[in-house]
């Protein structure tokens, strides 16, 4: 059955004005347009019941926009939370008021400021609107823009109806970057994630913003010294001299501190492979090549001959004073999820027990970073 003849009338005039995104409120039954004038609506006027209507509906949509009743291409559908579409009809996408679509046009590497407004406005008030302003916000280019900080003030009011910890993690790693959130509003929330004993929240900050944590430390005593004595390597580029500024920086104790406070307090599964994470980010070592296996112990073993190599030799020959410092980041650098898989994967345990099971690789990385305070 067709569409009846009142709302084939106003869509095809909404088409005819070039709308750049649609969006079909179905609990409403309302046809929204984003057009160059501002929204419109279509209060929808069913001759059948609304599924079928619905379908009948998209099926115009993709007559005029794609050539082709077939709507949104199935076997498109599988790639679209991947980010495989490509640049291939991204404004179309917009015009099918498909959710599997907007998804598309999200998750694409062709994925513009303008089309990221557009996909923005598709969301709205829909289920998905959370997940696609995470997605957005993996874009410097989003993160930059006013478009950014509308997003992450939409995931800070989102955020005390979450309940899974990795999603908990995602948002607020995600609103964390720098830029989106007033300082006051970042305050708020590690006041909050203190009060309330939530180390998810502390490990979002720990990934999120890991060099402006809230309540910061003092810096090192020797940071004077070190950035006297480092100060030629650092010029010339050498990735473990920055390293070892970065640590003994006032931003760069506080976040050794609050991550040595979290291995005595990290309650499950996901907090600790999300710690490891922020741990293996922070010391990253551009160009350092990662030891085979898991274990840390046996990692340490390995790794201590790797101080006679670059960029650590050069370093230890002239300052051999900071040996330990340099095996304690040597060793970090090497954190990642797997070195805990074979001790908590699929375990089920939770906070003591699981901490427990934890004691030797918590060791392993307690000692190299108290060795950096």
């Amino acid at each position: 059955m067709p569409l009846s003849s009142e709302d084939q009338l106003r869509i095809q005039v909404m088409l005819h004005n070039s709308p750049k995104a649609i969006r079909i409120d179905e609990n409403q039954m309302v046809l929204y347009a984003l057009t160059p004038q501002g929204e419109a609506s279509i209060p929808l006027s069913p001759n059948e019941p609304n599924e079928p209507y619905l379908k009948q509906l998209r099926e115009l949509l993709s007559e005029h926009v794609l050539g082709s009743s077939g709507g949104y291409p199935l076997y498109l559908q599988r790639w679209s939370r991947m980010g495989q579409t490509g640049e291939q009809h991204l404004e179309e996408f917009l015009l099918l008021a498909e959710p599997e679509a907007v998804v598309a046009v999200a998750n694409s590497p062709g994925l513009t400021l303008e089309l990221a407004r557009r996909v923005w406005w598709a969301v709205n008030n829909t289920a998905q609107q959370a997940e696609q302003g995470l997605h957005m916000l993996r874009r410097q280019s989003v993160v930059e823009d006013v478009l950014g900080r509308e997003i992450a003030q939409f995931l800070i009011g989102h955020l005390p109806f979450v309940i899974e910890p990795e999603e908990v993690l995602s948002i607020l790693s995600a609103v964390l970057q720098e830029g989106l959130l007033e300082q006051a509003e970042i305050d708020r929330i590690w006041r909050r994630s203190q009060e309330r004993g939530k180390g998810i929240y502390q490990i979002a900050f720990l990934l999120g913003c890991p060099l402006s944590l809230p309540d910061p430390q003092p810096a090192h005593p020797s940071l004077t010294q070190l950035q006297q004595q480092l100060a030629p390597w650092v010029d010339d580029g050498n990735a473990v001299a920055k390293l070892l500024l970065q640590v003994a920086t006032a931003e760069g104790q506080t976040f050794v501190g609050q991550v040595l406070g979290l291995l005595d307090s990290v309650a499950n599964e996901v907090s600790v492979y999300a710690l490891m994470s922020a741990l293996g980010q922070f010391f990253t070592l551009p160009g350092l090549p990662r030891e085979p296996g898991r274990d840390l112990g046996q990692i340490a073993l390995s790794v201590e001959g790797r101080l006679e190599e670059e960029p650590f030799q050069p370093l230890l020959q002239q300052w051999p004073g900071l040996s330990a410092r340099m095996g304690a980041i040597l060793l970090l650098a090497h954190v990642r999820e797997e070195v805990v898989f074979h001790s908590v994967l699929h375990s089920g345990a939770v906070g003591r027990s699981l901490r427990k099971k934890l004691i030797s690789e918590f060791d392993w990385i307690r000692s190299s970073l108290q060795k950096l305070l």
